[in-house]
């Protein structure tokens, strides 16, 4: 949580109840009543949802080093989505140009990220 804190690139949206910070969508939380700190995923829910325990994991080294890790392995699971999807569109003769520009933005996105992890390492 203090790296999260300290971190310039991440965002205050803290509250009366929440100490929160939030970088590239991951969202850090400490609870002010009890000190209970958690890690929610970025992303999509109509709701917060917490880490698991091996997303956890990616944490070890670090606030920003864990973020970047959790968000590359997001757009790898949204990438493997969207190979998945690629044939049945084909099978059923549908254009395949959206997906195939969700799919190289979402690979230059990780791109990015993956140079900004390597950087810190």
């Amino acid at each position: 949580m203090q790296e999260a804190i300290k971190d310039p690139g991440s965002t205050n949206l803290s509250d009366r109840h929440y100490e929160t910070r939030m970088l590239l969508g991951v969202r850090i939380q400490k609870y002010k009543l009890d000190g209970v700190i958690k890690i929610f995923n970025p992303r999509g829910k109509l709701y917060p949802e917490e880490l698991t325990d091996q997303e956890y994991e990616l944490f070890d080294r670090g606030w920003r080093i864990g973020v970047y890790r959790r968000v590359i392995q997001g757009y790898e699971e949204r990438l493997e989505n969207i190979k998945n999807r690629i044939p049945q569109l084909l099978a059923q003769n549908k254009k395949i140009d959206k997906k195939r520009d969700q799919r190289e933005n979402l690979m230059r996105k990780r791109r990015e990220i993956t140079n900004k992890l390597n950087q810190l390492l």
